[in-house]
């Protein structure tokens, strides 16, 4: 049986705004929250999906919703200690192929990455992006992946890359520009595509090539 119904547990503003994107793109989604009074932000025709009202760890519940049969598993209520046992469970004895946790403590996320778990701190990240937007950072790291070895970079095509193909600055296998914006638009690039002025390049960077790539567009 194909897995590819999502369950999210917690109602609240990230909960339900994930609920109703995956909606949106025609997954099925299943809400659990204690509280049936948060089920209010999903009022909207765009959700189809199913609301539980119970505790997100107990065991019929998850059941009830789908989870023996669920691609993933979405556990952001406010306690990082639920979060974390959700995502146990969810891992450990239903075996769902993605689980995530949110988690405040950022000292806890690389403990659950291990596990499988993908623990997404906000606190982490507000922190990160709070600190390049002071420092007037023209890379943006945009997502990093499981233990930091590979980061997605947002940076902004600078005068020294305006008229040059993306072949002339990435030439590292370690290095791959995954999509540029244009304007009000998006696409993937090729090697010979040639970059101009206000490109928005987002690029995959292996940790080891962190100063390679920096150097090679002139920022360091």
């Amino acid at each position: 049986m194909e897995k590819n119904n999502v369950i999210i547990i917690g109602c609240g503003r990230m909960g339900a705004g994930l609920a109703l994107r995956i909606s949106a793109r025609g997954q099925d989604v299943t809400v659990i929250d204690s509280n049936p009074e948060a089920f209010w932000r999903l009022e909207s025709p765009k959700y189809t999906g199913g609301k539980i009202v119970g505790i997100g760890f107990d065991r019929d519940i998850l059941i009830k919703a789908g989870i023996e049969t669920a691609y993933g598993v979405v556990s952001c209520t406010s306690k990082d200690e639920t979060n974390a046992v959700i995502g146990r469970m969810a891992r450990l004895v239903f075996r769902v192929p993605v689980v995530i946790a949110r988690l405040y403590d950022p000292l806890n996320v690389e403990i659950y990455n291990r596990l499988g778990i993908r623990a997404i701190s906000t606190t982490t990240w507000g922190i990160d992006k709070a600190l390049n937007l002071l420092s007037h950072n023209p890379l943006d790291t945009v997502m990093e992946f499981a233990h930091n070895d590979v980061s997605l970079i947002r940076v902004e095509a600078n005068a020294m890359m305006e008229g040059h193909t993306v072949h002339d600055f990435f030439r590292v296998a370690q290095v791959q520009v995954v999509v540029i914006e244009r304007g009000n638009s998006s696409f993937i690039p090729t090697f010979g595509t040639k970059l101009e002025a206000h490109d928005v390049l987002f690029v995959c960077v292996d940790r080891s090539q962190i100063n390679a790539f920096k150097h090679s567009i002139g920022m360091e």
